[in-house]
């Protein structure tokens, strides 16, 4: 129950800093700071395996599986500086410092990668106490395949958003004459609500498909898609992989 315990003890702080005017980031995804919701959602995901330890039965190969996915999704270095220039921009501050409030969860620095890692350790350490298995990975075909799919499935949602932006650009150029960096600027302001909209929406619904099927996991409900005869789809399974699409967009 742990991850439910976090999550609503999450949703209660968000909240919390949402109500206040000067909380709200209208460009980025449910008003939030940036990366917001990849945090919660990594950390329920990461939170889960102790519904089943504390059980006393055997974490399913898909929790267990994306786990692992979530934690290096996660702590991929995003913000490393891969060029030169960005360097230079970097030591003479003509980059915009971050502040706090714009780290996700409204928290410091590290805050949630420091509760990833006392997660897993938590894990490790539930695992000897109570003698129960460690969460392991069962790389399976199907399972290595719908990780990947859900994954690429979500960039090719990003790849789409990228490309209609940059046929907008060509389209006003051709219009105004502006050149392609003026009329980017044009429609930063539009394109950046745009996407937070969008990002809105995917956040919505991706949370939403999780609460449900952390909900289906946690009272061992099981509800099949029926495709053909002999082929399924479990829905819980199906749920719970909705948040590797929700990185695969955000990537």
């Amino acid at each position: 129950m742990l991850s439910w315990i976090l999550l609503v003890l999450i949703s209660l702080w968000l909240l919390r800093q949402r109500v206040g005017k000067e909380k709200i980031f209208p460009d980025l995804p449910l008003g939030m700071p940036e990366g917001t919701v990849r945090a919660l959602l990594a950390i329920v995901v990461v939170s889960f395996p102790f519904t089943f330890f504390w059980r006393g039965v055997s974490v399913p190969s898909i929790v267990a599986n994306l786990v692992f996915v979530v934690i290096a999704f996660y702590f991929e270095k995003r913000s490393q500086k891969s060029t030169v220039k960005e360097a230079a921009m970097e030591i003479s501050e003509e980059r915009k410092k971050v502040t706090r409030d714009q780290l996700p969860l409204y928290l410091p620095k590290y805050t949630v990668r420091t509760i990833l890692v006392a997660l897993v350790v938590a894990l490790f350490v539930n695992s000897y106490l109570v003698a129960s298995p460690l969460p392991t990975a069962i790389n399976t075909f199907i399972d290595i395949l719908a990780m990947v799919g859900s994954f690429v499935f979500g960039m090719l949602g990003r790849s789409i958003e990228v490309s209609m932006a940059k046929r907008k650009i060509r389209k006003r150029k051709e219009k105004t004459g502006e050149t392609l960096q003026q009329a980017a600027q044009a429609l930063e302001k539009e394109d950046k609500l745009r996407n937070a909209r969008l990002g809105s929406f995917v956040s919505y619904v991706v949370c939403s498909a999780l609460i449900l099927s952390l909900f289906f996991f946690t009272f061992d409900i099981r509800l099949d898609i029926f495709l053909v005869e002999g082929v399924s789809i479990p829905i819980r399974e199906a749920l719970f992989m909705s948040v590797n699409v929700y990185f695969g967009f955000r990537q």
